[in-house]
């Protein structure tokens, strides 16, 4: 009866413990980098942040790069979570090995929960995320970003001069409030979407770079250093996967839910009305 009653308790545990959807262990990906403010242990609020974990499996630090120091580690931002706080001048790197090897790969995911406060028409300098080796027609680069129209874009062009440029419509995300963005790159498929919503779908990526002599960076691209993102970012999945429309819900479902958006999830969204579970 005693050793029943452990099994039953055991059993009982991890029922209740599986319950929880993790972005790493319940999605199909080969490599992933993890970036989440409320994951860090380390920073009290407004203390100035010199590097971000990576919680995913290769420890792709992001370290300041910036020409000022920062982001700042803020806490009760979103949903009672935390976020990073950027302003002019901040931004944070990969290393450029890592780059090369992971950022720049053939498939990739994203997925970021941000608010910027100040969308521009020189998207390029405060972007999303980007490896871009600057300005001129023979530079290698590809850039996710939001112009001031809040519409998404993702640019990539090669060092031979090919451009390949896609803008969704406007409005595609909330000015000045929160949102979650992201895209999937199968190959020369591209799809972005925004809060669940397709925004640039289907498209046929050209130009997209043999390789970038640049390090990838959070919060801007190339251009004015003073012109870079501002606002907050909470959280950053980045994943080399060709990813599934189901895993890519579930990711997207995973930060509406944690973040309180589930709200701007559009209506047919599979987790629009209750979050993901994991299914290990």
């Amino acid at each position: 009866m005693i050793q029943k009653a452990i099994i039953g308790s055991l059993i009982a545990k991890s029922t209740t413990a599986t319950q929880s959807f993790n972005p790493l262990l319940d999605v199909s990906y080969y490599s992933a980098s993890w970036w989440s403010a409320d994951k860090e242990t380390i920073y009290s609020d407004t203390n100035g942040v010199g590097a971000i974990t990576d919680w995913g499996s290769n420890n792709r630090t992001l370290f300041s790069g910036g020409t000022t120091a920062g982001p700042f580690y803020r806490t009760n931002v979103v949903n009672s979570k935390q976020a990073f706080a950027y302003s002019a001048s901040i931004w944070v790197t990969a290393s450029l090995s890592q780059t090369d090897v992971f950022f720049r790969s053939n498939n990739q995911a994203v997925f970021i929960a941000f608010l910027e406060t100040a969308p521009s028409a020189n998207w390029w300098e405060k972007a999303l995320m980007g490896c871009d080796e600057g300005g001129g027609a023979t530079k290698n680069k590809w850039i996710f970003s939001i112009d001031n129209n809040n519409a998404t874009v993702w640019h990539c062009q090669n060092s031979v001069g090919t451009n390949c440029q896609f803008n969704g419509g406007t409005n595609s995300v909330s000015g000045s409030a929160w949102n979650i963005a992201g895209f999937t790159k199968d190959g020369t498929t591209l799809n972005v979407y925004a809060n669940g919503s397709g925004s640039s779908v289907n498209k046929t990526i050209t130009g997209y770079p043999t390789t970038i002599a640049s390090p990838y960076r959070v919060g801007f691209s190339e251009g004015t250093t003073t012109n870079t993102f501002t606002g907050y970012i909470a959280e950053v999945l980045f994943y080399s996967a060709s990813m599934s429309t189901s895993d890519r819900q579930k990711v997207e479902g995973y930060l509406a839910w944690k973040y309180g958006l589930q709200s701007k999830l559009i209506g047919s969204h599979p987790y629009k009305n209750a979050a993901p579970v994991s299914t290990r």
